[in-house]
């Protein structure tokens, strides 16, 4: 098996991510990849990240995917030194979503709810 579909196997059983979300990733990592198509073909699409607290929206963050894709090479690893970050993003996490925008996925990719109820959304649009 994969590294990556073992990733995502992961995420499904911690619960970071649904039966439906991974097997649709599994679907992508399993597919042919034309790297080359996929790298040349501009997008306009966006991240969003939401964050929640007590069923009350905090957070409400849009990014374009370009953008995102620079800050991923660049800062890989970075929320590993932020305080409490693992509460909310892991680096698999952060696999999956780089995995997400290079097979450009559509919809939510990451739904996390924390043991203090506070609820992490990140989708593509």
């Amino acid at each position: 098996m994969s590294n990556e579909i073992e990733k995502v196997l992961r995420l499904v059983e911690e619960g970071k991510i649904n039966a439906k979300e991974g097997a649709r990733l599994i679907e992508l990592i399993k597919a042919p990849k034309d790297t080359k198509a996929t790298k040349e073909r501009p997008t306009n699409k966006s991240l969003r990240i939401k964050v929640f607290e007590q069923d009350s929206q905090q957070i409400n963050v849009t990014i374009p995917i370009r953008l995102v894709q620079v800050l991923l090479k660049l800062g890989k690893g970075i929320a590993t030194v932020i305080p409490e970050s693992n509460k909310y993003i892991t680096e698999e996490d952060v696999d999956a979503i780089a995995e997400a925008i290079e097979q450009q996925v559509e919809g939510e990719i990451i739904n996390i709810t924390s043991d203090e109820g506070e609820r992490f959304i990140i989708s593509i649009e």
